[in-house]
């Protein structure tokens, strides 16, 4: 799946967490300690955030590695928002009455 993501740094994790998530470029995206869970990508984000993210501080991310111009983040937007969105109703349905997968 692709997931939206505005950070540039990785982390480290304690021993007895769990990781739900990776990518090509951070080796843990998402992770559960217990009921607990941490994303690191950001499905909750739509257009409007990502238009002011990008209008104030796009400068500041471009030279990273990976980075993609705010015209390839607008077209990945519209591509792949059905999906996070079910995936979204499906992670926090499941979240919510204790049953992830």
């Amino acid at each position: 799946m692709h997931f939206y993501q505005w950070h540039a740094e990785g982390m480290s994790l304690l021993p007895d967490v769990e990781v739900l998530a990776t990518s090509g470029r951070f080796s843990v995206q998402a992770r559960r300690r217990k009921n607990p869970v941490g994303l690191r990508f950001r499905p909750e984000v739509m257009e409007s955030g990502r238009r002011f993210w990008v209008s104030r501080y796009l400068d500041r991310f471009l030279p990273i590695p990976g980075a993609q111009p705010a015209a390839e983040q607008f077209r990945s937007h519209a591509r792949h928002t059905p999906a996070v969105v079910r995936w979204a109703r499906m992670f926090l349905g499941s979240w919510v009455i204790g049953k992830l997968p």
